[in-house]
């Protein structure tokens, strides 16, 4: 007996030929049918992961019978400018295909010999590759409205996801609470991506402000999770203002481990503290690419986390950190002393060679283009009690954040 005598039925409504996880095919999962003839019942789907799978396949039986491509590429001898896939023996209602699977091909000569009565469905559908559907909204608040209360946005269906948010505020725009970020669990069939990036567009004619914090934290209210949110851009032309702190958060440090905040426009950007407190969140990058100042006033302090490894700040706009000594940590204990305001400044020459280094608090801080340069007040921090007196320039923050 040879393949060719052989018969394959599916068990099951949808049959997929490999183990897929994130989009990519688990090595060695996928299934070599050798040659043998596939026979579909009704209503039936049978998913290939390869393009070794698809060569050849002799697919026949049922009505409403779809076979979905689940690569992008063939992978196979080219002929002409692509591998080609002998489809001759596809005997199905519908054919899908990635769009870019087809982009940029001719697709008579990347599918050879298709039938005229298969059909060919191009989708780009994540679900089809095992992912949570994605949401991008965009948001406009108009000049001089103001929310009165908290924002939240998180869709609760357990096959979509907010993955980015545009949020723009035209002028005297304002958020009287916190702007929240969180998930909810999904299908454990699907993959979900989490949320992705925000990006905050400050305009207008007037000064636009978030009274609260940005998180994409849980409250423990309700079946909401906690979120991604590594990944904050704020585009200021006009001034923009966050009472509270921008919490940033990972669900797993092996796949998100860095966050970053990006600044860029003419306007100051002031919030009051960045909160990077996750244990999963190891390196924060504050890039302000924008001509104004940004300012972390400190709530206090102007960084709260005592698990960040690396600190890195770049770009050519001024930075101002603050530690505020009236005010209680985010934990409730009143701070125990006072501590002298900090003041980092970019200097705008350029610096040869690796960007500045130094250590501040256990935090290995990287200083990409240029170099910072500390208050004046600072140099006699010891006398007043912030640090102590040992004659030397001293280079560490708050040592109680560490």
């Amino acid at each position: 007996m040879t393949a060719a005598d052989i018969t394959v039925s599916l068990g099951e409504a949808t049959v997929t030929l490999g183990t897929l996880d994130d989009g990519v095919v688990v090595p060695g999962s996928e299934s070599d049918l050798n040659g043998a003839s596939v026979i579909m019942g009704n209503n039936q789907t049978l998913r290939l992961v390869n393009s070794d799978q698809a060569d050849g396949l002799d697919i026949s039986g049922g009505t409403n019978t779809t076979l979905v491509f689940l690569f992008d590429d063939t992978g196979l001898p080219a002929v002409g400018n692509v591998g080609t896939i002998d489809a001759s023996g596809y005997d199905v209602d519908f054919l899908r295909a990635l769009n870019t699977f087809v982009d940029g091909r001719d697709v008579e000569n990347l599918v050879v010999n298709l039938d005229s009565s298969v059909t060919l469905v191009v989708y780009h559908s994540p679900e089809e590759l095992g992912f949570v559907s994605p949401t991008h909204r965009v948001v406009v608040i108009e000049t001089g409205v103001t929310v009165p209360d908290f924002i939240v946005f998180n869709d609760w269906q357990d096959n979509v996801e907010v993955r980015t948010l545009s949020l723009t505020m035209e002028g005297d725009a304002h958020i009287n609470g916190n702007l929240r970020l969180t998930t909810v669990p999904k299908d454990p069939g699907l993959v979900p991506q989490y949320f992705q990036t925000l990006t905050i567009n400050s305009i207008g004619a007037e000064g636009n402000s978030i009274t609260g914090d940005i998180t994409a934290d849980t409250i423990g209210v309700g079946p909401s999770i906690q979120n991604n949110l590594l990944n904050v851009v704020i585009n200021a032309s006009q001034d923009f203002e966050v009472g509270g702190a921008i919490v940033f958060t990972s669900v797993d440090d092996a796949d998100y481990p860095d966050a970053t905040l990006t600044i860029t426009g003419t306007a100051d950007v002031t919030v009051e503290q960045l909160d990077v407190d996750d244990a999963e969140v190891e390196t924060l990058t504050i890039a302000n690419n924008g001509t104004g100042t940004f300012t972390a006033t400190g709530a206090s302090p102007a960084f709260f986390g005592a698990t960040i490894e690396e600190l890195v700040l770049t770009g050519a706009g001024d930075m101002v950190f603050g530690s505020n000594p009236a005010v209680t940590t985010e934990t409730g204990r009143q701070r125990r002393q006072p501590v002298p305001h900090r003041r980092l400044r970019h200097v705008r020459r350029p610096r040869s060679g690796q960007g500045h280094q130094r250590r501040l608090r256990g935090l290995h801080v990287h200083r990409r283009h240029g170099r910072h340069q500390d208050d004046p007040d600072e140099r006699h921090a010891g006398q007043h009690g912030g640090y102590p007196d040992d004659g030397r320039r001293h280079r560490r923050l708050d040592p109680r954040l560490q």
